[in-house]
């Protein structure tokens, strides 16, 4: 099993990257990442060639995960990691999300048999991918002040069991609470 993974460090620069692109959109268009990625001096057959790997879901766009996936692409192409794209996406470079769709993938054209079993230490906590997600500081305040206001004494968010719905409202400090209906 491959050791490599995108670093911590990476994800927070893509990070900036997409949300600046992104316009608050959960995806990026080809228009959208053109001029990032024509940054990286390479041919445009090889962009090509990395958008259709990094895009894994074939939807024609990239989420966070696939733009981080084609960044480190690109970054390995322009570091002389890989001298051309790679005719498919290294195992380590493939989100665990989306991990069933490039079994099915290669399953149905032949290319390569299902992915190694791997055998997780079960004490360990977190998640198992490798893909370390991250969240802006903004965001994990205003979650932070959401818990914080609804928490019980033993640090439970508790709801009426008769109500499925949580609603969210604005304080006049702008401050996001949630409260049960």
């Amino acid at each position: 099993m491959s050791t490599k993974k995108i670093e911590q460090w990476e994800v927070e620069r893509f990070w900036e990257i997409f949300s600046s692109l992104a316009n608050g959109q959960t995806h990026l268009t080809g228009g959208q990442a053109a001029t990032v990625l024509k940054n990286s001096q390479l041919r445009d057959d090889q962009l090509e060639k990395v958008w259709d790997l990094a895009d894994v879901d074939n939807d024609g766009n990239l989420d966070f995960e696939e733009f981080c996936v084609a960044m480190r692409l690109i970054f390995d192409l322009v570091n002389g990691e890989y001298i051309e794209v790679p005719q498919t996406l290294p195992d380590w470079l493939i989100p665990e999300s989306k991990a069933h769709l490039v079994q099915a993938t290669r399953a149905l054209t032949g290319r390569q048999p299902q992915f190694e079993r791997i055998d997780d230490d079960l004490d360990s906590l977190g998640l198992k991918d490798g893909f370390d997600w991250y969240m802006s500081p903004a965001d994990k305040s205003k979650y932070e002040d959401i818990y914080e206001a609804n928490k019980d004494g033993r640090g439970e968010l508790r709801c009426k069991a008769d109500s499925l719905a949580v609603k969210f409202s604005y304080r006049v400090n702008n401050a996001t609470s949630a409260r049960c209906s």
